[in-house]
């Protein structure tokens, strides 16, 4: 919805394969180009090191503010931020019910989903770096479901962090994009919003992954659009795999609304 709303057509138009901002934070070529030497000189502990010096460095050839993705921890293992808090404007974090997470995450991944509850249990989870391969992207970290949210969401004051549930996005696209836009500092009029909501559906998007095909797709017989839907995990996943994600992430699914408390309500505490 972002790159679609600051795209520089009069219509908004996604090229789902030229989406536009900046590179990815774990880029491995972004990476090179601002140390001037190969990553694969560099132990995973270096590389974890050096990526806020030369996120920084990419960052003051920037002459207006851009939209980068990032799937890390907010915390490195030396307890420092893992992106530069003094050239970060803010962050957007979408977060999404953990139960609805494993069955996406199982499915891109093309692992089971009592794999995938694991994976969203354990501190040690991260994305890419299998020994011994140099991906496009270097090793990024996540830890625990429950941990990655906390550390981008609560107790830090490096910069602004605007949350926004998954599910709140699905119900209401148009008021969500205003709500990021504004965060931004972005005044689009109302018109755009609504083009930009159009053009970034979960339909349009699968039709122009079948059509045009995508360069993330998981595989020649996975799609990475999916379903796209909300509470589709009660379909899905295994009543024990979802009671363990209950008790595995209780907390921080309460303070974010997928789980009812003590007195049988449920209530989202967002920033």
């Amino acid at each position: 919805m972002l790159a679609a709303l600051t795209s520089e057509a009069d219509e908004p138009d996604l090229d789902i394969n030229e989406l536009g901002g900046g590179p990815i934070a774990g880029s491995r070529p972004q990476l090179e180009l601002q140390l001037g030497f190969a990553t694969s000189d560099l132990t995973g502990e270096e590389i974890e090191r050096v990526r806020p010096l030369c996120d920084a460095a990419f960052d003051r050839t920037l002459d207006e503010v851009r939209f980068r993705k990032i799937h890390d921890i907010l915390w490195t293992g030396r307890g420092t931020p893992i992106v530069p808090p003094e050239r970060t404007r803010g962050a957007i974090y979408v977060v999404r019910d953990p139960r609805d997470v494993a069955v996406s995450f199982a499915a891109h991944s093309d692992r089971s989903h009592a794999w995938a509850v694991e994976a969203l249990g354990s501190s040690e989870t991260a994305m890419v770096g299998a020994p011994g391969v140099l991906a496009p992207q270097v090793r990024q970290h996540l830890g625990t479901w429950s941990e990655h949210v906390s550390a981008w969401t609560a107790g830090h004051d490096l910069f602004p962090v605007l949350v926004v549930r998954y599910e709140d996005m699905a119900a209401d696209p148009l008021g969500s994009l205003a709500r990021l836009a504004a965060f931004a500092g972005l005044e689009p009029p109302e018109e755009r919003l609504a083009a930009a909501v159009e053009a970034a559906s979960f339909e349009a998007l699968r039709a122009k992954e079948e059509h045009e095909g995508f360069h993330e797709r998981p595989g020649p017989e996975r799609t990475f659009f999916r379903r796209g839907q909300t509470g589709g995990w009660r379909e899905e996943l295994a009543p024990e795999l979802a009671a363990r994600l209950e008790r595995d992430h209780a907390e921080v699914m309460r303070r974010l609304g997928y789980l009812r408390n003590a007195a049988g309500a449920a209530t989202a505490h967002l920033t």
